[in-house]
Order: structure tokens, then C-alpha cells, then sequence
């Protein structure tokens, strides 16, 4: 389920790194992602990998032009303040297993990629039914969705509504 509108006082939220990376690179869905991580009710989680993925988009975006040394260097000690307020769940062994059952069951069709699946497959594993799994990514997104979860996708417009 996308989110259209939520009433939210307090959800457990789960970012992959396509979310992540929006908190320090000012694009498209990076003022509606802060938002929702600002808001101190919230417990915000990520799987271990998201950490070197968000230095390898960082550094992407500075070999790119898109970011100044000085934006990159904000961006690295920024991120790592930040993870001071992030519940980081390690990839176990179950996570392997539950990500290659995801792609099993979703790469065919949606063309399911490695890291994502991890993503999802930690999600799967630790959530609750009111979780939200916080992604930008419209494959990730599409298969979060098709496995009934709900999702929130900072760049979609049928967010419109969604309260933090």
C-alpha cells in the first residue's frame, strides 16, 4: 500500500538508501524525507549496508560535479551524527535467505536487484503491519507494494497527504 495521507504521531519507519541519501543532498524528496526524520516520535531504522551505499552515492555525486568538497565533507560528518539516531539492523544470515526469496519471487518481474532485496528482506523480517518502509526507488517501491507493505516514496505525489 502507498501511503496517501497517514495521521502520525509516532511510526517506525525503515529507509533504504535511496531515501537516506536525500537527508544531506538537497533533490527532489529531501525536504519531505527530513521532515519525517526530524520528527523526534519517530524510530528510524536502516540495514547495515546502508552506511557504504550512502558513501558510494555521496562520493558518486562529487565524481559527478553535483556535489562541492566542501558539500561533500558536510554530507560524510552530517550522515555520521546522524546514525547516532538510527536503530542499524546487521545483514544476518536470515536476511541473505529472505532477500533471495524475494528475488525468487519478484526479479522476473520486476527486475528486483541485489541491494534492494536486502533492504526489503531486513524490512520483512523486523516489521510490524504499521510499519512504513520509506523508499525512492520506483522498482523497490513497486515490490515492497506488491508484498502488501506500506510504503512511503518521498518523491511520489500521491503522498501528498501524509502527516508527519
Amino acid at each position: 500500500m502507498t501511503l496517501s495521507w497517514l495521521e502520525m504521531t509516532e511510526c517506525e519507519s525503515v529507509f533504504d538508501t535511496s531515501a537516506l541519501v536525500k537527508i544531506f543532498h538537497n533533490e527532489e524528496g529531501s525536504e519531505r524525507t527530513r521532515e519525517l526524520i526530524l520528527n523526534a516520535q519517530n524510530n528510524l531504522y536502516i540495514l547495515d549496508i546502508a552506511q557504504i551505499e550512502y558513501y558510494s552515492a555521496i562520493f558518486r555525486r562529487y565524481r559527478n560535479h553535483e556535489l562541492s568538497k566542501k558539500s561533500l565533507n558536510i554530507a560524510i560528518s552530517g550522515f555520521e551524527k546522524e546514525m547516532s539516531h538510527y536503530c542499524i539492523e546487521p545483514t544476518t544470515p536470515l536476511v541473505i535467505k529472505e532477500a533471495q526469496n524475494l528475488i525468487f519471487s519478484y526479479g522476473d518481474k520486476f527486475g528486483l536487484r541485489t541491494l534492494d532485496s536486502l533492504h526489503l528482506a531486513a524490512f520483512s523480517l523486523i516489521s510490524s503491519e504499521d510499519w512504513i518502509f520509506v523508499c525512492c526507488d520506483s522498482i523497490l517501491s513497486c515490490v515492497a507494494e506488491e508484498c502488501q507493505f506500506t510504503v512511503f516514496n518521498p518523491i511520489r505525489q500521491e503522498n501528498e497527504g501524509f502527516n508527519y
